[in-house]
């Protein structure tokens, strides 16, 4: 007998939509609905005897949907959710930065697409073509953050050969390493937070060149909302006759940082000036080496020396001295700096960074349904303003390439 433990599911970017691809990431789930989808029409006629006619299958697609837990290597989902990753940004502390956004309106823009294969011990089904129609982040107290990932497919393979591959091993994001910003500032007392993102994808147009299938589907509307709980507060009060009781527009940002951290990077120093330049560049984000001319990492040696001041013809360049005055008064400026070498060395956390620019409230309240915590909940719905990104999602980890 098979059990739900025994289930396997692995995800793989297609380069030409609707043809199988090796898979490239195995995925935990919780639980599976992929499926193929026959649509059987009868004639609509009268039979003459006591029961219906015959059908036949007009049309033939796939679809399905899963649930895991998001973790900080799933950049492959958030790909193919919004459709554009920017070039990785490196931090030069260990960590990379991928940042996706949604992709517009023209006729050439088109999501990608995935094979998805589940095995179910009986036997191995593949799903070819398919692409996220709806994703949603959840995290509640004492749980972690939780994914459903909805899809449209082409149709069902069976009896395929499944990759050999194992699930990440980094931990999954929790509730407890969560935030919700509100222009800017933190909403205290969250106690729940949910975003949907849903891509409106057209899957059932069917045309004489298709046959039995469908065309690929295409993003319709973008859609984003978002579903937040907390305690009734006068803060919260000031948020719902702020933003609710009036049309205003504001910006939502989640953040959710990890227990794990990345490997870090040696930082070592040769002189005094060295200490300084390097842990300069490392805050601007500059990458740099032995010599500037090439990007060879981080590769100084260190004088034991830790006390630096600012140079006095300019204010962004650091330059060191050895005299002990100097150095007590610029004892903060050294302990700014060591901290973040510090952190550079020690390795950063994975975090991921969730902004929407432009939100309208479409629902407030906080009504009493019990003697229990008094809570308030605000839905809120993502607004094009033509501007900025409809919403940007920001990835830190340690992998170094596109997804």
């Amino acid at each position: 007998m098979v059990n739900g433990n025994s289930v396997i599911l692995q995800i793989g970017e297609e380069s030409v939509w609707g043809e199988r691809a090796d898979c490239t990431e195995q995925i935990k789930i919780s639980q599976e609905s992929f499926k193929p989808v026959y649509n059987k029409v009868d004639e609509g006629l009268a039979t003459g005897g006591r029961g219906a006619g015959m059908k036949q299958t007009m049309g033939i697609r796939a679809e399905g949907a899963f649930s895991t837990l998001f973790r900080p290597d799933m950049g492959l989902l958030l790909k193919c959710l919004c459709g554009v990753e920017e070039s990785v940004r490196d931090n030069l502390d260990g960590t990379f930065t991928h940042i996706f956004h949604a992709i517009g309106t023209s006729v050439s823009d088109s999501l990608p697409s995935l094979t998805v294969k589940v095995s179910r011990i009986v036997s191995n089904f593949a799903y070819t073509g398919c692409k996220i129609g709806e994703m949603s982040f959840n995290a509640a107290a004492a749980d972690y953050l939780k994914t459903d990932v909805t899809i449209a497919g082409r149709l069902e393979e069976s009896g395929i050969q499944m990759e050999s591959l194992r699930p990440s091993a980094r931990k999954a994001f929790r509730f407890a390493g969560g935030k919700v910003k509100i222009d800017g500032e933190e909403v205290a007392d969250v106690t729940s937070m949910e975003l949907s993102y849903n891509n409106n994808l057209d899957s059932e147009t069917q045309t004489t060149d298709t046959g039995d299938y469908y065309k690929e589907s295409e993003c319709g509307v973008r859609n984003l909302t978002t579903n937040l709980e907390m305690l009734y507060s006068a803060g919260a009060e000031r948020i719902r006759a702020l933003l609710y009781k009036t049309d205003n527009t504001f910006a939502i940002e989640f953040v959710y940082t990890s227990d794990e951290k990345c490997n870090g990077v040696d930082v070592l120093f040769d002189s005094f000036d060295s200490f300084a330049q390097t842990a300069k560049k490392i805050a601007d984000g500059v990458k740099y080496g032995e010599d500037e001319s090439e990007e060879n990492g981080i590769i100084w040696e260190h004088a034991g020396v830790q006390y630096c001041q600012k140079g006095a013809e300019s204010e962004e360049i650091y330059t060191f001295t050895g005299d002990t005055q100097t150095q007590i008064e610029c004892a903060q400026t050294a302990t700014d700096i060591l901290k973040l070498v510090k952190e550079t060395t020690d390795g950063k956390p994975y975090t991921l960074k969730i902004k929407i620019p432009c939100n309208q409230v479409s629902e407030a309240s906080a009504n009493m349904g019990g003697l229990e915590t008094l809570k308030q909940t605000l839905s809120a719905d993502a607004v094009d303003n033509l501007e900025d990104e409809l919403v940007t999602f920001e990835l830190t980890n340690d992998y170094s390439e596109k997804y």
